[in-house]
């Protein structure tokens, strides 16, 4: 469990902390209730979150998670063999499955959208990826979380360069007005027929 990367429901979805989920590299993401009592409790677990949405999100608006769908998947016993668990997938489609010690209460609070009680006895999580790496003893690449990981670091560096360039042209501008209060004469132009492509600055 001390493995598993889970966030909370109130964290607030701003630049930064959207930038600290996609660094994971993790398509989807366990959501808890936050334990006032223990910091450290990450088992009042509400469902996991599809990061891709995130994509939609002005962290101008600094909304809280929990304001976002999230997925509640099947909850299975740490009991359940390995080729029952793979059937489980099969029949399911689940991309991620929650493990309990009493998989039928946590199903009837994921039912009731309540968080995982402490009696279900939360332990963790089992993805697709889990079970076929354990029957091939060997590593998979999921190219879809590499692909959502990209896409993110791509729309990140979009947005700084973005603001970076609001930044500069407001700079400009307030520079110029500045100038034009110092010497009402001053003019600023681009002297685009001229050879040179230095900015010229003329007094009259």
């Amino acid at each position: 469990l001390s493995h598993v990367y889970a966030v909370p429901d109130d964290l607030v979805l701003d630049r930064s902390t959207i930038a600290v989920i996609y660094s994971q590299g993790y398509s989807r993401v366990p959501v808890y209730r936050r334990n006032t009592s223990d910091p450290d409790d990450q088992t009042s677990v509400l469902g996991f979150l599809i990061t891709r949405q995130l994509m939609l999100i002005d962290w101008d608006d600094k909304r809280e998670l929990s304001t976002l769908p999230l997925q509640r998947p099947i909850c299975v016993s740490p009991r359940m063999n390995l080729i029952h668990l793979f059937d489980n997938f099969q029949k399911n489609a689940p991309i991620m499955t929650f493990v309990c010690a009493r998989p039928d209460l946590a199903r009837k609070a994921l039912a009731a959208k309540h968080p995982i009680p402490v009696a279900a006895g939360y332990m963790g999580i089992v993805t697709l990826e889990d079970i076929m790496e354990s029957i091939l003893q060997q590593k998979i690449y999921d190219e879809g979380d590499i692909r959502d990981r990209d896409r993110a670091i791509a729309t990140l560096t979009n947005w700084a360069d973005t603001k970076l360039q609001s930044f500069l042209r407001k700079s400009i501008r307030r520079r110029q007005r500045e100038q034009k209060q110092r010497n009402p004469g001053y003019i600023h132009h681009n002297d685009m027929s001229s050879s040179s492509s230095q900015t010229n600055e003329i007094q009259v």
